[in-house]
């Protein structure tokens, strides 16, 4: 949603930080597939065998040195997206979130403010396409 804002180095930090995530509870669904897919379409960059070889620190530093904190809230925000996108927001998902927001100096209250926001959201899409759909 907001990736477009960022320049290409952060977009690149954000799907090395994405595809971690996504493997962070030891399963990879299909449904957090099809997100980190569309993060890579909407950043316009491809998901790289390299990106996928990055250790969790060397991508928090990256995140840390090369984003200011509008992007640092981007990053949480859509890492909650995906984590949420399967209806199965693990426990080690939620620790992971929490734990860089921290690092970032967002604070646990930001990543608590997105996951409600972003749950309200998806809400209110399945209610419109009960509406609509069904």
């Amino acid at each position: 949603m907001y990736l477009k804002l960022m320049n290409e180095e952060q977009k690149s930090a954000f799907l090395e930080e994405a595809y971690i995530l996504a493997q962070i509870d030891g399963t990879y669904t299909a449904e957090e597939k099809a997100m980190l897919e569309a993060y890579a379409a909407e950043a316009e960059l491809p998901l790289t065998q390299e990106m996928k070889e990055v250790t969790r620190e060397q991508v928090k530093t990256k995140i840390r040195t090369l984003c200011g904190t509008r992007e640092h809230k981007i990053i949480i925000f859509e890492l909650l997206g995906m984590a949420l996108a399967d209806a199965d927001y693990s426990e080690k998902e939620r620790e992971t979130i929490e734990e860089l927001a921290e690092t970032l100096g967002l604070g646990r209250d930001f990543s608590k403010a997105c996951e409600e926001k972003i749950s309200s959201y998806l809400r209110l899409q399945e209610s419109i396409n009960s509406l609509v759909l069904e």
